[in-house]
């Protein structure tokens, strides 16, 4: 994998999606996550298509890229894997 998905911090300078609006998140929606280079630096915030949500576990959520990147190695429609904390925004 040449990219990290970057968690939000605790602390932050931008509103984070709720624990409620996170639950509400169904396949299907987009969500935008922060990505890096493996280094942990050329970030982009991007979204992401849900294709598959794991609601036993909570942990392995995973979905398509839905924008084409600029600085980073990754591709349209590439698979993400990512967990839900990790995103920062949803589309309604």
């Amino acid at each position: 994998m040449n990219f990290k998905i970057r968690r939000p911090p605790l602390l932050k300078s931008f509103e984070l999606p709720s624990y409620k609006e996170l639950l509400k998140v169904k396949v299907g929606m987009d969500v935008k996550l922060a990505f890096t280079d493996i280094r942990g630096e050329n970030g982009e915030r991007m979204w992401v298509k849900v294709k598959y949500i794991d609601r036993d576990k909570g942990e392995f959520w995973q979905g398509t890229l839905d924008n084409v990147p600029f600085s980073l190695k990754m591709k349209l429609g590439q698979i993400i894997p990512f967990h839900p904390l990790d995103i920062i925004d949803i589309t309604s």
